[in-house]
């Protein structure tokens, strides 16, 4: 099954008792890194402010989550930037931005977002979005998304191995992506 297109995901993140942590320490300080039992950091800056706009974004609370995401992102967060990106895409503080949500969508998957690396593998494959279809591209990004243990990424790599999609058709590669999404706990890899 092939990733959500940018205009249909939507999510409705739950707000967890540690998102409200977080995000109370946050607006104490802005920018504060959120100290366990032991004094020493448990999260990042990035990490703190995807968490602040989790909370935000499930409150509906779109300018929050926006800025938010945007403190995250620029703090070096990939999972911030493709959040960020979806914010620009849906127009959720009332202007849609497609140049802006690319952006920040490639910023997502050259950071190691595994969503934004299958995101844009599925433009790239089909040549939507604003992006030129491109095989060699969709493959990369995949590729990218399987060494981080995507199990839906290893298993399309196998299927673009066995039916030269991209690449030179190579049949023990093919098996051995596909046994690999097999032991990931890919479903479509077992049919």
């Amino acid at each position: 099954q092939a990733p959500p297109s940018l205009a249909a995901v939507e999510r409705e993140a739950p707000v967890s008792g540690e998102e409200v942590m977080v995000e109370e320490a946050a607006a104490e300080e802005p920018h504060a890194e959120v100290l366990g039992e032991t004094g020493m950091s448990q999260t990042t800056e990035g990490e703190a402010m995807l968490a602040v706009g989790h909370a935000a974004y499930a409150r509906k609370d779109w300018p929050a989550a926006m800025k938010a995401f945007q403190q995250s992102a620029e703090a070096g967060s990939a999972e911030g930037a493709w959040e960020l990106s979806l914010m620009h895409a849906h127009g959720k503080t009332g202007v849609v931005d497609k140049e802006e949500a690319r952006k920040w969508l490639k910023i997502a998957a050259e950071g190691g977002a595994v969503k934004a690396q299958m995101f844009l593998a599925q433009m790239s494959t089909f040549g939507r979005g604003g992006y030129e279809k491109d095989e060699s591209v969709a493959f990369e990004y995949l590729t990218r998304a399987a060494d981080q243990g995507n199990a839906h990424a290893t298993h399309q790599l196998g299927v673009r191995y066995l039916y030269a999609v991209g690449v030179e058709q190579d049949l023990d590669k093919a098996i051995e992506h596909f046994d690999k999404a097999i032991e990931l706990g890919s479903a479509d890899a077992v049919k």
